[in-house]
């Protein structure tokens, strides 16, 4: 049977988004690698995110957006919300985190911002939703409770309970990003992205020089930041942005939502981390949970 259009980008949208967890899930080793190096977690978030606004305004004073797909007024306030909520409140919150916690137990609760996404969505933006997004949530929800109530702390553990609260509510702040996103996803996404980078950046590199840190030295750490904040962050979230346009902001952010494995080979093969067995129960609970929400499709239940 010959697909249609519309099956076709849904297929290319849940590529661009697969692809964006690989580069996103590449992020929590690579970033717990440069904190690991005392480089404070608001410089480097600022540096992220300014990064990637200047590649994407860059490429855009090349080749102009077309009219039509500019930022309109009325998307300041979504745009206003993306960039409080993803680009200031969430990257800073994450990184203080991830300097308390390992790299593995980050990515495995990563799928907690499913979480927060999918409730957001169906309680303040009314997406429809099925029963096989509320098995979702209770699955993920479980999952995250069995490796929140087996996080060791104490001298020989790099886990804390304070940590992990930090990154939690990071991917909090990510789920609201994620649903105002969502609202202005067929605006030019180089817009929002740069938008989103410039005053996330700026935001988080004052707040960091007004505490007394600095920017790194050593050119070695700024170039792998650079691509960090480019890859990981930047173009992640444009594959995101192009995902949500076929998709919608729970589904895209379902298949997203691979990243942990990534996040947890690579935490292996970089850092020599290996998660505990009750780490691994909860993130394949997860996982399951996220099976349940993208291939379990059940006729959705209108909001009332």
């Amino acid at each position: 049977m010959k697909r249609s259009d519309q099956d076709n980008n849904k297929i290319i949208s849940a590529v661009f988004a697969i692809a964006a967890a690989i580069l996103y899930g590449a992020s929590f080793p690579l970033s717990k690698q440069i904190l690991d190096q005392e480089v404070n977690p608001f410089i480097l978030a600022g540096l992220f995110y300014t990064v990637q606004a200047i590649l994407f305004f860059s490429i855009r004073t090349v080749k102009p957006a077309d009219h039509a797909n500019r930022l309109q007024k009325s998307d300041w306030l979504w745009l206003s919300g993306t960039i409080i909520a993803g680009g200031i409140a969430a990257p800073v919150l994450y990184l203080l985190g991830q300097k308390q916690i390992s790299a593995h137990l980050a990515s495995l609760i990563s799928p907690l911002e499913i979480f927060f996404t999918t409730i957001i969505a169906i309680m303040l933006f009314k997406e429809p939703h099925s029963r096989s997004e509320i098995i979702s949530i209770i699955l993920i929800t479980l999952g995250a409770s069995v490796i929140g109530m087996n996080i060791k702390t104490g001298d020989k553990s790099n886990d804390t309970m304070l940590g992990a609260i930090l990154v939690l509510s990071a991917f909090f702040a990510w789920g609201i990003d994620n649903n105002c996103t969502a609202q202005i996803s067929k605006r030019d996404t180089l817009q929002i992205a740069g938008f989103k980078g410039l005053f996330g950046g700026a935001a988080n590199l004052c707040l960091g020089i007004l505490l007394g840190a600095s920017i790194p030295s050593s050119n070695t750490i700024l170039i792998r930041i650079g691509l960090i904040g480019i890859f990981c962050f930047g173009i992640s979230f444009v594959l995101i942005i192009f995902s949500m346009r076929s998709l919608g902001a729970s589904k895209t952010i379902a298949l997203f939502g691979s990243n942990p494995a990534v996040g947890v080979a690579l935490s292996w093969l970089l850092l020599g981390e290996s998660p505990s067995f009750w780490y691994l129960i909860g993130g394949a609970v997860m996982i399951i949970g996220i099976y349940a929400l993208i291939f379990k499709p059940v006729k959705a239940v209108q909001n009332t």
